[in-house]
């Protein structure tokens, strides 16, 4: 069984090779997937989502972040939705050019959920 920390872990391993100069646009693409579900996972954990089985679940913790009482969660919902949105793009539209800076935009969304909901270090 993996931890969503192990998988934090791998997904900013796979950011680091992404962000070299030789790096390919598919090595971007899945660090990103990589950094999203990471993000998911963690985030799920920290709101009490089972994010395990459902696909109604990555929406579902959206509303969840969004309609939070706690404005830092509303914040983080803000973060993750941009993720979100980036592993969209990325995964589903592939005559749009993925470059070093949506990496480094959703590796900034990625920490900034972290942060906001005080999960270890970013």
């Amino acid at each position: 069984m993996i931890t969503p920390e192990e998988l934090w872990d791998e997904a900013l391993l796979h950011c680091e090779r992404a962000q070299a100069a030789q790096s390919t646009e598919a090595a971007r693409r899945l660090a990103i997937a990589a950094l999203y579900y990471a993000t998911y996972h963690f985030t799920g954990r920290a709101v009490g989502l089972d994010t395990s089985a459902n696909d109604s679940n990555h929406e579902r913790l959206l509303q969840v972040l969004k309609h939070s009482r706690e404005v830092h969660v509303r914040r983080a919902a803000q973060r993750y939705d941009g993720l979100k949105l980036l592993r969209v793009k990325s995964h589903y539209h592939l005559r749009l050019q993925i470059g070093a800076q949506e990496l480094l935009v959703a590796r900034n969304h990625a920490r900034a959920v972290r942060a906001l909901l005080r999960i270890g270090p970013a």
